[in-house]
């Protein structure tokens, strides 16, 4: 079995009634009379003992997410999600018109997911992990994949019309009894003149053709341009950060002249008299060192939030040397985006995937260097905005 996604307990708000596991095995049931792969749309879930949350898993040996698709792999797998799942729509359609059954009561409810992140190609079939679900935030049902269904709704099959097969035996036999009438009007259609038949011109179809294959590669650039924008943000989190010049150590004040000696004074012809020498002054105390503020660079934590759109956004916020927990309240709307947050260059608290709608990390501040964390969003598509709150530790 490969883990494809893991939830923690309020990161995802369910829709389907009881526990996903009774639910799935009457999606399988139901399913079970299409194909093996109407059944296997659905990852399997479990709780997960650890964190008390849920983890979706399915047999296979590579799975491969949405976003690490290129444009036609991803145009191809949704179109097969929307297959499956427009079969399955129609077979609870039938259990509604034949007095209700298990699919029919669940129906449309286990096809919503929080975000495409919820999509995975597990061998290159597609699997929905997580499915049922929506983001803590949501309102309610997103229909993320309602787009895709074809839209055919079930039709029952037809009746055996045996009136109608009667009425048309006996026009058949009126039909062979006035053949001697009807072959020479079939004659004069053969041999009439063909009706005029309209033709497109050849330029309009080319020209038609460019058209579509300039607004294809335009969709194919849009998406390579945020692959590469999400390739730069993962690289640079490779970078160090520059560390604050150590402070210069104080300088020492000179010591006053020793005084003239009597040997000194009686070489010199007619000395004036002699000024007493002032006091030495006493050693000045070493002022106290202010306690360490925020480096350079950074923002304070509990201030302001953070917005920005697409692309990968890098941001320092200092937290201080009181340890605590530390909470970060997120909202990036019904674009996907994905939020990571590291201590020194190494990752301490992410998002599970790109998410959508509103959500919560927490995690502990452990003092120590500059009491610093990065925090890093990583929004790959276009007319993306997203906001987040750090709070200081409590």
């Amino acid at each position: 079995m490969i883990r494809l996604a893991a939830a923690r307990p309020g990161d995802l708000k369910p829709l389907l009634p009881g526990e996903p596991e009774a639910a799935l095995a009457a999606i399988r049931a139901a399913a079970a009379r299409l194909s093996p792969e109407h059944a296997a749309l659905f990852a399997t879930p479990r709780r997960d003992d650890a964190t008390g949350g849920w983890v979706w898993e399915a047999p296979g040996a590579r799975a491969v997410a949405y976003a690490d698709l290129d444009a036609a792999n991803r145009a191809r797998l949704v179109a097969e999600v929307g297959r499956l799942l427009s079969d399955l729509r129609r077979e609870a359609e039938r259990e509604r018109a034949e007095g209700g059954g298990p699919l029919a009561a669940l129906w449309p409810l286990p096809a919503e997911i929080p975000s495409f992140g919820a999509l995975f190609a597990v061998d290159g079939r597609p699997v929905l992990a997580p499915w049922g679900f929506v983001g803590a935030s949501a309102p309610g049902p997103l229909g993320l994949l309602a787009r895709f269904d074809d839209g055919r709704a079930w039709g029952a099959p037809p009746r055996r019309p045996w009136g109608v097969w009667a009425a048309t035996v006996a026009a058949l036999a009126a039909v062979a009894l006035l053949a001697g009438l009807l072959v020479p009007l079939v004659i004069w259609r053969l041999i009439a003149p063909p009706e005029p038949a309209c033709i497109v011109d050849p330029r309009q179809v080319d020209v038609l053709a460019r058209l579509t294959e300039a607004e294809a590669r335009g969709r194919d650039l849009a998406t390579e341009r945020a692959r590469l924008i999400a390739e730069i943000g993962r690289r640079r989190l490779d970078c160090p950060l520059p560390q604050p010049p150590p402070e210069p150590p104080p300088q020492r004040q000179p010591d006053p002249p020793p005084p003239e000696t009597p040997q000194q004074r009686t070489e010199l012809p007619e000395p004036p008299p002699p000024r007493p020498a002032p006091p030495p002054e006493p050693p000045r105390a070493e002022a106290p060192r202010p306690p360490p503020g925020p480096p350079p660079g950074t923002q304070p934590c509990d201030e302001e939030t953070r917005s920005g759109g697409a692309g990968v956004t890098r941001t320092r916020h200092y937290l201080g040397d009181r340890r605590g927990r530390v909470i970060l309240d997120y909202d990036t709307a019904r674009v996907p985006d994905r939020i990571e947050v590291y201590r020194r260059g190494q990752l301490i608290e992410s998002t599970p995937g790109m998410v959508s709608g509103r959500g919560r990390l927490v995690f502990d501040h452990q003092p120590g260097g500059d009491n610093t964390v990065e925090v890093v969003v990583i929004g790959p598509y276009p007319g993306t905005i997203w906001r987040y709150r750090l709070g200081c530790p409590e």
